[in-house]
């Protein structure tokens, strides 16, 4: 069920003036009554709330400003006009990378998935593994592991999202391209570690972002404080597609690997890298029921320690509350459905006012002409980004 334009019990009797009990009665003389979620709990559609809001004089004194200016805004802006995305459209075209176009072009257009493929592989090695400038903050043209995990991603994403449009040799193809980035990455897997560093310490001779700078002392960036980045997402593609590696010894590695993970992610108090986060969501749907249930209280700890909810900050680099949540049927990890419609009248607003979203990060004057150019392709992957999340949501109009 979509929650978006959607209410809880205690948000929908605080926005008209009358108690929770008071909507349960309504609920049961048929005057109001809430659609219902998979869990049975009651949920209230904006529109059935216009006829309920009380006089408006007597509203703005007794009513939480910040919900009436979400109604009214979601009221105004149920969909993302179809100008501002073709304005967004002509922006990404002109400025994105050509992997960006083809997804744009598979998602909303008539573009075909072996054109996408053929986009993603670009960036990968003889190896088998991803750099090239694949993440457009480090342009390391060797493989590393923080750059397979991205390409495995789009990898992932054209896999699940796009099969039922393969032909059986493009299913081939897909398959063949991810067994060889994991057998890269069964190369450069650190026994010590019991993980993958991000990147290697030839990053340095070639234009990147502070963050992405290998320390001689230290022997990482500052990325790999955080273990499970990218360690814990790689795992979950070995897991995913362990089908590809059926060899015992593969099969052995794979399952050490995940249970060493869920044993660090669920025993997790102190949260320091959204990142990690990220990661650990990627695993999480990839992962069956059970396993699932393992990390899900700490991952929901986590989330609710790092997520910013203040929305005047959401200009600065923070996790918002759709960084966590990408769909309206996935689980919400107990972020509030308040919260997720307000990040999304934030994107609408966003685009409308813009036609883009631009990184909101630079590279502190470092290697400035190389910036400049990655500055495009991250305005063409953020704005494709929020697009996909708007068409999840069933807010793009026609």
């Amino acid at each position: 069920m979509k929650f978006i334009h959607m209410l809880t019990i205690s948000e929908t009797a605080a926005l008209i003036g009358v108690t929770p009990a008071t909507l349960r009665r309504w609920d049961k003389k048929g005057y109001l009554v809430p659609k219902r979620t998979l869990g049975n709990h009651r949920r209230y559609t904006w529109e059935q709330l216009a006829d309920f809001l009380p006089d408006s004089v007597e509203f703005e004194k007794s009513h939480n400003f910040k919900i009436i200016s979400l109604f009214l805004v979601i009221m105004e802006f149920k969909k993302l006009p179809v100008e501002i995305f073709s304005t967004v459209q002509k922006n990404l075209k002109n400025i994105a990378r050509p992997l960006e176009r083809e997804i744009f072009s598979l998602v909303f257009e008539q573009g075909t998935p072996d054109v996408v493929l053929n986009e993603i592989v670009r960036y990968q090695n003889r190896d088998g593994g991803f750099g090239l400038g694949i993440e457009p903050d480090f342009h390391l043209p060797m493989s590393t592991p923080l750059a397979t995990s991205i390409g495995l991603k789009y990898l992932h994403f054209l896999n699940t999202e796009f099969s039922t449009q393969f032909t059986s040799d493009l299913k081939k193809k897909v398959e063949d391209y991810i067994e060889q980035a994991l057998h890269s990455l069964i190369t450069s897997f650190d026994i010590e570690r019991k993980g993958w560093y991000a990147v290697r310490s030839e990053v340095n001779d070639y234009p990147h972002a502070p963050w992405w700078h290998w320390d001689e002392v230290t022997r990482q960036t500052p990325i790999d404080a955080a273990w499970g980045n990218p360690t814990i997402e790689l795992t979950g593609y070995f897991y995913y597609y362990r089908h590809l590696l059926p060899e015992k010894q593969y099969q052995d590695f794979i399952q050490a690997q995940l249970k060493r993970v869920i044993e660090y992610f669920s025993q997790k108090t102190d949260f320091n890298s959204e990142h990690e986060l990220f990661c650990t969501i990627r695993l999480y749907w990839m992962l069956d029921n059970e396993k699932q249930k393992q990390i899900l209280p700490a991952l929901k700890r986590g989330i609710q320690e790092k997520i910013v909810l203040d929305s005047s900050l959401w200009e600065k680099y923070v996790a918002k509350p759709l960084d966590f949540v990408d769909h309206p049927e996935r689980n919400h990890f107990e972020i509030s459905e308040t919260a997720i419609n307000e990040n999304l009248v934030w994107i609408i607003n966003k685009l409308t006012q813009t036609g883009m979203i631009e990184p909101n990060w630079d590279w502190s004057g470092q290697y400035e002409t190389f910036w400049q150019n990655s500055k495009k392709y991250w305005i063409g992957i953020l704005s494709l980004r929020y697009l996909l999340i708007l068409q999840n949501f069933s807010l793009l109009s026609n």
